[in-house]
């Protein structure tokens, strides 16, 4: 839970006779992170390498048709056609893809297609019966044959809505100008009108319209007669129309039924086919040998072990390799070919990040992915950010009431969620903390519904003692910095970079620094110990002198043989001392100005907690000073409760998602900004799309 999964490396040399066993054996384990073998192999072996199964045509042509059977089936509307694998048959992509091309074209395509082309062409032309239903409806009174007053050949004629505000200037308009205009109908916004005017005056007519923003009805060419007998033989259109539509499909659930059992086992037989032969593209053979190499979590080697010597009777080499938290800090790791030395001579691919968090806490584990997966044997950051997220959300956010909302709806999100809601149910355990922890501070501030008094303070209102609170932020920030710098002292110890640990932005010296400026405020601010802010300082100023020179100490740290490639510190600060002293030290002050505008701003970044406690107050405040000030009206003790009701909401939706996103910032540009260098590779196991039944 604090640190990523401990991986593997698994080689796994195996009789080619036994892929199908061990294929099984591994897709149902779902354990094993494939990696090519080519890219870890030292030279004299790779050259020997050969493609077991690498028919990327044959994959394309196995996945199209996987998309063909799902396509066909969302077309069946039967729940007995579920998508779900069966189990399935001997690995034969060729024969597989041959058979499901065979059965879809000759039998089950032109079937299903005939049908749905004619249920498709049924819903298009209900939907222009409906569309043209809507424009009879607005001229159903007039008692005029449509198809004539289309094919006027003198007159001009045409119907439609415009903005009633508008209606005295279209007659203005249109006074201009030999014309008639008849309102029919008016709504609240608008006037449906009928406008003619001779034919050869069309287009000034569509002018003065056009200025009024008239909006016309255009009346579809099959519409005929008075709009009352068209629209009834509309409806009575659609109406057979509808039963044609059940008809059809009717058709195809009987054709599901038909073809349902025949198509599972299509998609699942191209599936499984698909899945192996995707599998069989990661390794390589010799001869009549396999190699197949992957990342697995080092818990569960001992099964993946046991597994494929049940699958192959014992005829197998399996050689398991503990990936030491080193090898995570590049996008190349090194390990032993030599199985006594963990940590040298065989180059591999990112080690990939397994993170190991409670279920309550994969919202979290969610945000921090978000700011970067954490690199192979780094720390992962998930339980203290859920801890400390949750505190400053309460401090922020303290109210009783308003929390009790929050918490009843992360509640029904994790206990009967609304259809609507559903897709937010991963967040239920994040609100009901984060309410639950409202709530807590809610009682230590004495708050509920934004009301101060209605229930006794257990500690202080942050109204009454803005100093306090504004010093208790800054003293928490300080707090949370200096578990950010251990984490990141921590970190590069197990991950062997001492330089970085030492010599980093946020390395021991970097620390001392910042440890010698709190102890100068505390002497200064508390104690008045002058001799102990001239110490400090002078603590403060040798860190820094350190730290303005550490480029020439990694230029004699790599003249002294020590490894190039395992820092990026000692890398950095080598080529910051190569151009010449002058600009060395130009960029040295520049990144020691950074880090001590870093170590300040971190801290005092953290006063937003306190400012926002007294915001939320204020906003209290603010909605019981509006309750009040409406009570005086009439029904005012009703438009009171509806202010407060309405306040209290607002305060929770909008203050809450600020707040919450306050929360975000801190925890990722100032905590996590200081230890986790993200990038790491997600841990993907394979798997079997289908269960198997391994054959010969």
């Amino acid at each position: 839970m604090w640190i990523p999964a401990q991986m593997s490396l698994v080689q796994i040399l195996i009789l080619r006779d036994d892929l199908p066993g061990v294929t099984a054996a591994l897709g149902r384990r779902a354990s094993l992170h494939i990696i090519e073998t080519r890219d870890i192999c030292p030279g004299h072996l790779a050259d020997k390498l050969s493609d077991v199964m690498r028919d990327r045509e044959l994959l394309a042509r196995l996945s199209g048709l996987e998309k063909r059977i799902t396509s066909i089936q969302q077309e069946f509307d039967a729940a007995s056609l579920s998508l779900a694998p069966v189990v399935m048959f001997d690995f034969d992509p060729v024969r597989a893809a041959q058979d499901a091309t065979s059965t879809l074209e000759r039998e089950i395509e032109p079937a299903v297609r005939a049908i749905t082309d004619r249920i498709r062409a049924l819903r298009a032309r209900k939907e222009r019966n409906e569309s043209l239903r809507a424009q009879l409806m607005d001229i159903q009174s007039l008692d005029v044959d449509l198809g004539e007053l289309r094919n006027l050949e003198f007159v001009y004629v045409t119907i439609g809505h415009v903005p009633r505000a508008n209606l005295a200037r279209l007659e203005e308009s249109l006074r201009e100008m030999p014309s008639i205009m008849i309102p029919y109908s008016f709504t609240r916004d608008e006037v449906f009108i009928a406008a003619a005017t001779l034919r050869h005056l069309e287009s000034r007519l569509r002018a003065a319209l056009k200025g009024a923003y008239f909006k016309p009805v255009e009346l579809g060419e099959e519409l005929s007669g008075v709009p009352r007998d068209a629209l009834e033989r509309l409806e009575q259109d659609t109406a057979e129309i509808d039963r044609a539509l059940k008809q059809e499909t009717a058709h195809l659930a009987a054709l599901g039924e038909r073809w349902g059992k025949t198509l599972r086992d299509l998609l699942g037989r191209v599936r499984f086919n698909r899945s192996v032969l995707e599998f069989y593209a990661h390794f390589e053979g010799t001869g009549q040998t396999a190699l197949i190499t992957g990342f697995v979590p080092s818990d569960e080697t001992e099964l993946v072990r046991k597994d494929l010597e049940e699958a192959t009777s014992g005829r197998l080499v399996f050689e398991a390799r503990v990936m030491p938290a080193s090898a995570g800090i590049t996008s190349v790791g090194v390990i032993s070919t030599d199985t006594t030395h963990p940590a040298r001579g065989l180059a591999v691919p990112a080690v990939p990040t397994l993170l190991r968090n409670p279920g309550f806490l994969k919202p979290f584990e969610s945000l921090t992915v978000t700011y970067g997966r954490p690199l192979y044997g780094e720390f992962d950051p998930t339980i203290i950010l859920a801890i400390t997220y949750v505190f400053m959300f309460g401090f922020m956010f303290g109210d009783l009431g308003q929390g009790l909302v929050i918490a009843a709806l992360g509640a029904l999100l994790a206990l009967r969620p609304p259809r609507a809601l559903r897709q937010f149910s991963n967040a239920a355990g994040f609100l009901l903390l984060c309410g639950s922890s409202a709530c807590v501070f809610g009682l230590l501030y004495g708050s509920a519904f934004g009301r101060e008094g209605l229930i006794p303070a257990i500690w202080e209102r942050p109204i009454e003692n803005i100093t306090s609170f504004l010093v208790v932020g800054i003293l928490y920030g300080i707090l949370q910095n200096v578990m950010g710098l251990v984490i990141n002292f921590i970190n590069n110890l197990r991950q062997e970079r001492l330089d970085e640990a030492i010599l980093g932005e946020f390395g021991l010296v970097s620390s001392v620094f910042y440890f010698s400026l709190l102890g100068a405020a505390y002497c200064a601010l508390v104690s008045r110990s002058a001799v102990g802010v001239r110490v400090a300082l002078l603590v403060a100023a040798a860190s820094v002198i350190v730290l303005i020179f550490r480029g020439l100490i990694m230029k004699w740290v790599v003249k002294r043989g020590r490894e190039p490639g395992s820092s990026e510190t000692a890398e950095a600060g080598a080529a910051e001392a190569e151009p010449g002293e002058t600009t060395g030290l130009f960029a040295s002050l520049l990144g020691v100005f950074d880090i001590v505008l870093r170590h300040l701003t971190n801290s005092i970044s953290f006063v937003r907690l306190s400012a926002f406690a007294i915001a939320h107050v204020a906003l209290g405040i603010a909605i019981y000073t509006i309750a009040g000030s409406v009570s005086g009206l009439p029904g005012g003790r009703l438009l009171s409760v509806i202010a407060v009701i309405l306040g209290n909401a607002g305060v929770i939706a909008l203050e809450g998602m600020i707040v919450g996103i306050q929360c975000l910032r801190l925890e990722f540009y100032e905590f996590f900004s200081k230890f986790l260098r993200g990038g790491g590779v997600p841990y993907d196991p394979w798997r079997l799309d289908s269960e198997v039944k391994p054959g010969g």
